[in-house]
């Protein structure tokens, strides 16, 4: 080992992974040991799509936090610290200029992850997965489910918006994967991401419409008009970081915002606010009419 870890406390316990604070040479770091399926390969791949995007973000406003250490047979990876705060408590606390302005740096982050990976393609229902959305509605997918008129209504809509946006563009990259503001730190202008493990390719539009959903969800949509269920003010800040085409946004954007709306009505975990899921599902199969 390069320097000597110390381990600390546990900062977060999942079914997949723990992570943990602790030292790293005297220096401040989190431990992140993967406990699921293949350790070795996941603290691999990990490792791999971190080290890849520092080569690009290692300065400037939009950073990755890097790799100290890797025990790729242990399973585990030793990351630094994200500087500064932490971009959820920031966007729920800044006033509504301030609240575009993060959001949209956001975006930003994503549109320079993704960039060196990056393909525009034509959208296709089922190339895309979109056609598996409905399936989602019926009972006994996966398990246990929720099961609602709002559910076949919301899964319905979906793949009919699926079909409209046959032949629109859709950007293609290898992007994070679990794009929420949790996993992002801010300071000054610079925003810093975290949690790459889950990096894979997908439609861009997936992790922008999971970024705004996740927000829905824990926030509610307030007062105020609403896009695809969403609140309209982040919406509009998202799309002006230009991360993805107009059109785009348009056309392909509001079917993978339905298909987190779908998830998260149908499997939904302790502790998040369904009434808030429910409310957004609600006001983007009516048109967004209160």
């Amino acid at each position: 080992m390069a320097g000597r870890l110390e381990v600390g406390s546990i900062v977060s316990l999942h079914a997949e992974r723990i992570v943990a604070e602790g030292a790293f040479d005297g220096r401040p770091c989190f431990i992140k040991l993967f406990i699921a399926g293949d350790p070795a390969a996941q603290a691999r791949q990990a490792e791999t799509a971190i080290a890849f995007a520092h080569g690009y973000m290692a300065q400037g406003a939009f950073r990755v936090a890097p790799v100290l250490f890797t025990a790729r047979l242990r399973g585990f990876i030793v990351l630094a610290p994200a500087p500064g705060f932490p971009l959820q408590t920031a966007i729920a606390e800044a006033n509504a200029a301030g609240r575009a302005g993060l959001i949209g740096l956001a975006g930003k982050w994503l549109e320079a992850y993704c960039a060196p990976r990056r393909v525009v393609r034509r959208f296709s229902a089922g190339r895309f997965g979109a056609f598996h959305i409905p399936r989602m509605a019926r009972p006994g997918w996966k398990g246990e489910l929720r099961d609602s008129p709002l559910i076949r209504a919301l899964g319905e809509h979906v793949a009919g918006l699926a079909v409209a946006a046959e032949g629109a563009p859709v950007s293609i990259a290898s992007t994070h994967g679990d794009f929420v503001a949790r996993n992002f730190h801010h300071d000054a202008g610079t925003i810093c991401g975290f949690d790459l493990e889950g990096t894979r390719s997908l439609p861009v539009a997936w992790d922008i419409a999971l970024f705004l959903v996740e927000i829905a969800q824990r926030e509610g949509t307030a007062e105020g008009a609403t896009w695809c269920g969403i609140r309209a003010v982040d919406a509009k800040a998202m799309a002006a970081s230009d991360v993805i085409g107009a059109e785009e946004a348009a056309r392909v954007l509001p079917i993978y915002i339905g298909h987190h709306l779908l998830r998260r009505s149908i499997r939904m975990g302790p502790g998040w606010p369904l009434d808030n899921v429910t409310e957004a599902a609600t006001r983007f199969l009516n048109g967004d009419a209160s």
